[in-house]
C-alpha cells in the first residue's frame, strides 16, 4: 500500500526490476493526483484512491495502467487523463472495475482504449472519449451524474451494451447530448433501436421514457415493449399471439411503482366505436415489477386484475392506450422519495377520454385485431361493423369492449354500431 499527501512523482510498479508477477497495488492519496503517472507491470492496482482531484493537463496526461486490472479508480473529479490504455511502452489494454468520481466530473481530451469497463459512477457530467475491446458485463452500471456532454464518445463492440447507462441520475437537468456507439449504431435519446441489436441493454436520461420502436418487426426481432408502441398486433389461435394476456412497457433506465394502485390510466376504444372510454381491470404485476427505488429492472407488466370473478385481459378488438397516473411511477435514481416521475414522450397525446381541451398526456398505444380462424379473416376490416363481424361473432364470440365479458353485449354495442 502506497499513502501520500498530494502527488506529483511518478510511480512504477514493474516485475522487469522485481521478478514478480503476482503484486496487489493499493495507492491513497489524502490531497490530490496533480502531476505523474502509475504504471502496474506486476500485477494489479486493486484501488487508487483520491481524497481531492486527479488532474492532467491537456498536454501532458496523467496515465494510469495496468498490465492485469484496475479494480477502482476513485477521486472527487478527474480530468485529462488517460486510463486503461496502452502507454509508455507497456504492452495491453487494462480491464477496468470502476471509475468513480465522489463529487465533480470526469473530462479528458484524451482517447482511452479500455478492455472492459465494469461500472461508472460520476458525482458531475462526463465528458471523454472511451473505447472498450469487449462488452458491457450485464450488470455493469454506468451511472451519470448530470450530462453526457455533446463531445463525449463512448464505444463498445457491436451487441456489446449489455447493461445499463443512465444519465442525469442527479435529476438536475442533465442531458444525453453524446455518442454511444455500439458496433455501427449511434444511440442518441429516446432511440428505436432494439435492445437484441445492441446487447440487451438500454441508454437513457432521467427521467426516463418508454422505449420508442414503432416498427415494422424483422424476422428474429425481439419487441422492448410487447406490443410495441402502436403496433397493431393479430391475436388469435391462427397467429403467433394467440392471446395477449399482458402488456410490457420497457423503459431507457430503471423504473418502479410507488405508493398503490392505480399506476396507469388504461383506456380502450373499439375498432368500430368513436370515443375512448377509461378500463379500470388492468394491475400491475409486482411480483415482476419493481416497487422500490434502488433496482434495475427497466420493464412494467401490466395484467388484468383476477380478484374478482372474472379474468380480464387485453383479446378485445379495438385500440389501447396507457399513461401513467402522477406520483405513481418514477424514474430508479436511488434518490429515494425525490426520485422524478417517469416522463413519457410519444407520438400519441390526447387528453382523457380523447379531450382536444385541458391537460394533454402522452401514451403508450396499440390496436388488437382479432384473428377468426373459421372465417379466415380480421375484426372490423375498415373500423366499421359488417355483415360478415356479425355472422363470424354468432359462430365464434368475440371481446369487442374490454368489459371482461364475452358475451351478448357484446353482440348488442356491435349491432348499435351496424350500417347496412
Amino acid at each position: 500500500m502506497i499513502s501520500a499527501e498530494d502527488l506529483y512523482a511518478n510511480l512504477i510498479v514493474d516485475d522487469r526490476v522485481s521478478g514478480s508477477s503476482s503484486i496487489t497495488t493499493e495507492i491513497t492519496v489524502r490531497g490530490s493526483w496533480l502531476d505523474g503517472n502509475v504504471y502496474q507491470n506486476a500485477g494489479l492496482i486493486n484501488l487508487l484512491r483520491v481524497t481531492g482531484s486527479i488532474s492532467g493537463t491537456s498536454t501532458d496526461p496523467i496515465e494510469i495502467w495496468s498490465v492485469d486490472q484496475i479494480n477502482s479508480v476513485s477521486a472527487a473529479s478527474i480530468s485529462d487523463v488517460r486510463i486503461g490504455s496502452q502507454t509508455a511502452g507497456y504492452s495491453g489494454n487494462s480491464d477496468i472495475g470502476e471509475i468513480r468520481t465522489t463529487t465533480g466530473e470526469f473530462t479528458s481530451s484524451f482517447t482511452m482504449t479500455i478492455d472492459e469497463l465494469t461500472d461508472m459512477d460520476i458525482a458531475g457530467d462526463f465528458d471523454a472519449d472511451i473505447t472498450l475491446l469487449s462488452a458491457m458485463p450485464t450488470a455493469g452500471v454506468w451511472d451519470i451524474g448530470d450530462s453526457f456532454a455533446s463531445t463525449a464518445v463512448t464505444s463498445v463492440p457491436a451487441l456489446g451494451l449489455d447493461g445499463s447507462v443512465q444519465i442525469n441520475t442527479n435529476d438536475s437537468g442533465g442531458q444525453f447530448l453524446g455518442d454511444i456507439e455500439v458496433g455501427s449504431v449511434t444511440l442518441a435519446p429516446d432511440y428505436e433501436d432494439l435492445s437484441n441489436d445492441i446487447g440487451d441493454g438500454a441508454a437513457g436520461e432521467a427521467p426516463y421514457n418508454f422505449h420508442q420502436f414503432e416498427g415494422p418487426l424483422s424476422t428474429g426481432d425481439v419487441r422492448n415493449c410487447f406490443p410495441h408502441h402502436t403496433e397493431q398486433i393479430f391475436v388469435g389461435a391462427c397467429e403467433d399471439v394467440t392471446s395477449l394476456d399482458e402488456v410490457i412497457i420497457d423503459h431507457y433506465g430503471p423504473v418502479y411503482v410507488d405508493g398503490a394502485e392505480p399506476y396507469f390510466r388504461v383506456e380502450f376504444k373499439p375498432d368500430f366505436g368513436l370515443t375512448w372510454k377509461p378500463v379500470t381491470n388492468y394491475i400491475v404485476d409486482t411480483s415482476r415489477t419493481d416497487t422500490t427505488d434502488g433496482g434495475s429492472n427497466r420493464r412494467i407488466y401490466l395484467i388484468g386484475n383476477t380478484s374478482g370473478l372474472t379474468t380480464y385481459d387485453f383479446n378485445s378488438a379495438g385500440r389501447f392506450r396507457i399513461r401513467p397516473v402522477p406520483g405513481k411511477v418514477k424514474s430508479a435514481l436511488g434518490l429515494g422519495s425525490s426520485n422524478p416521475d417517469v416522463e413519457y414522450d410519444s407520438s400519441v397525446v390526447s387528453g382523457d377520454e380523447g379531450s382536444t381541451t385541458g391537460t394533454q398526456y402522452d401514451w403508450f398505444q396499440f390496436r388488437v385485431r382479432l384473428s377468426l380462424c373459421q372465417s379466415g379473416m380480421a375484426t372490423f376490416e375498415g373500423e366499421q361493423v359488417n355483415t360478415a363481424d356479425m355472422t363470424a361473432w354468432l359462430v365464434e364470440p368475440f371481446e369487442v369492449n374490454a368489459d371482461g365479458f364475452t358475451d351478448i353485449q357484446d353482440f348488442i354495442d356491435m349491432a348499435d354500431a351496424y350500417t347496412p
